[in-house]
């Protein structure tokens, strides 16, 4: 199949991408580089560098390459920053999205899949704690319209906390990227609040079996996460496990708009889509520590 990834050079898009290849699809990447590396492209994709604001630039390529698939990950993602610039995150996420579904519509794709967030919706259709949030809700509201009105099927992907290997490590990345490297350059681990706030942790490789799965899926909305409740206290203690030693911390103020509890139910994916995650927290945590290090030696 002609799949388009947006966001096919970000941490999650690239795997996707390398997967849909692997299986034999066409991939196309979309990508402003703007949060993406280049490296992370897989040569055998064809590299687009486009804005997804841009609809005209968008619409030559809907145009050029009469596309099958959308996957749809490009965004701007970090929680904080959403609070703080509103109006890019509506632009890229909510107009960005709306630009690629109405060429969707136009151009006769017959699917679109989405990156949504369990996180930050956090299974609550009323109540956001960030902009970015309230992004993605609105963004599966679209998608549920233009399935009703234009048969474009759609399948929104809910992700708890991603992690593992590509993922950033500076200031705006996940949380297990950043003790990772932490960890490898025996630093202190610094802790927003007081630790006792929880996530649910998704290693890339579960997630990139779902965006597999949701070519061929039931139409839906799907929560991707371990569905296990991890608190930051008791990640660190897979870390000091690991490490054999205790960690040092570093507390300071909680964030604004950091959710206090994030865990996904995960029964109906298992049910709907015939998917469960595989992969561990602790073996998850080793798989992306030891491809840091040897990232790091590379360099």
């Amino acid at each position: 199949m002609k799949i388009l990834v947006t966001g096919g050079a970000g941490f999650i898009g690239s795997h996707i991408v390398d997967k849909y290849l692997d299986l034999g699809h066409q991939v196309y990447v979309v990508d402003d580089l703007s949060n993406g590396k280049i490296e992370n492209i897989n040569k055998r994709a064809n590299f687009l560098k486009i804005d997804i604001r841009d609809y005209e630039e968008l619409e030559e390529v809907f145009k050029r390459f009469n596309f099958e698939i959308i996957n749809h990950h490009a965004s701007q993602i970090n929680v904080d920053e959403s609070i703080k610039n509103s109006k890019l995150y509506f632009d890229v996420n909510v107009l960005g999205t709306v630009n690629l579904l109405e060429l969707s519509k136009k151009y006769k794709v017959k699917r679109f899949i989405f990156a949504s967030s369990g996180g930050a919706i956090n299974n609550n259709e009323e109540k956001f704690n960030s902009i970015y949030g309230l992004n993605k809700f609105i963004c599966e509201k679209y998608l549920i319209h233009y399935h009703y009105f234009y048969g474009i099927e759609y399948v929104s992907l809910r992700y708890g906390n991603v992690y593992g290997p590509r993922q950033q490590t500076n200031n705006y990345s996940g949380v297990i990227a950043i003790f990772s490297m932490n960890f490898l350059n025996n630093k202190p681990f610094t802790i927003f609040g007081d630790g006792k706030q929880t996530r649910d942790f998704i290693y890339i490789d579960d997630v990139v079996k779902a965006n597999i799965l949701a070519l061929d899926s039931q139409v839906g909305i799907y929560n991707i996460g371990y569905g296990n409740e991890v608190s930051i206290l008791d990640l660190v203690g897979v870390f000091e496990e690991i490490k054999n030693e205790k960690i040092e911390i570093l507390f300071l103020p909680k964030k604004k708009g950091d959710v206090d509890k994030s865990v996904l139910n995960i029964e109906e994916t298992v049910e709907k889509l015939n998917w469960k995650p595989e992969i561990d927290l602790k073996t998850g945590v080793l798989k992306t520590i030891q491809w840091l290090k040897e990232k790091i030696n590379q360099n």
